[in-house]
């Protein structure tokens, strides 16, 4: 038995010990700490990348996003959801927001939301749904573009996208603001939980087309995924030379 090979389980057996403790798991050589408590990244993460934004646009927010809120806790977030009575199932909101009850889409118009919960969305799930329904819903729909121009005169954005199959459906209404996004994290399907679910290789491309690529993955990779959430960062930026 090698020392190499010695070293490399007691680091294995010290992260699971942390994990069952309820400490923090490193997730990286980046920066990257997992909270065993929820699975997702914690603050430092965004702090490690130094992302300055004025407002943060988080676009599906049922009971909130609280690692979200607390990476940035100066920025102004406009939390946009069409789900009805939305602002009161709010947990933990940040500082300073405005609650804005819409969907976002391609293009204006209305839309049903099949509600069922934290899983609600705008696109019909699969047979094998994760919740019951309780109902349908006619939403208001609207684009990024209409909200940006709208709610945040600012080129410092950042973005989060979590609504369940509908996530390209949002993107494709950024045109005219796109560069004023300095972040995306997007919930991305990886397998078919919607009737007519997009291929994770349709999402990269569409955001490609937008200026963005793939840089990282925020919550903890798994043998069998539906789906994870994963940063884009503009095509351009710096923290995608290898000197940084």
């Amino acid at each position: 038995m090698s020392v190499k090979f010695v070293r490399r389980m007691r680091r294995k057996w010290r992260s699971a010990a942390g994990a069952l403790a309820g400490k923090p798991m490193p997730a990286g050589r980046f920066g990257i700490t997992l909270d065993p408590n929820d699975g997702f990244c914690k603050p430092d993460f965004f702090g490690s990348l130094e992302l300055e934004v004025d407002c943060v646009i988080d676009v599906g927010v049922q009971r909130g996003t609280d690692w979200l809120y607390k990476s940035f806790p100066k920025a102004k977030f406009l939390l946009v959801d069409p789900h009805p009575g939305g602002e009161e199932m709010l947990h933990s909101p940040p500082e300073s927001y405005k609650f804005i009850e819409v969907g976002l889409s391609g293009s204006p118009g209305k839309a049903v939301l099949d509600l069922r919960g934290p899983r609600s969305s705008l696109n019909e799930w699969s047979a094998k749904a994760p919740h019951q329904s309780a109902g349908k819903h006619e939403v208001s729909l609207i684009t990024l573009d209409q909200l940006i121009e709208a709610e945040a005169p600012t080129d410092k954005i950042g973005l989060k996208i979590d609504t369940e199959g509908h996530e390209c459906q949002v993107i494709s209404g950024l045109d005219n603001y796109r560069e004023n996004i300095q972040f995306l994290v997007c919930e991305s399907s990886i397998r078919k939980r919607f009737q007519e679910s997009y291929r994770f290789s349709e999402l990269i491309a569409l955001l490609s087309s937008k200026g963005f690529e793939l840089y990282n993955f925020v919550s903890p990779q798994i043998a069998r995924p539906t789906h994870y959430d994963c940063i884009f960062l503009p095509t351009d930026h710096e923290l995608f030379s290898i000197g940084v």
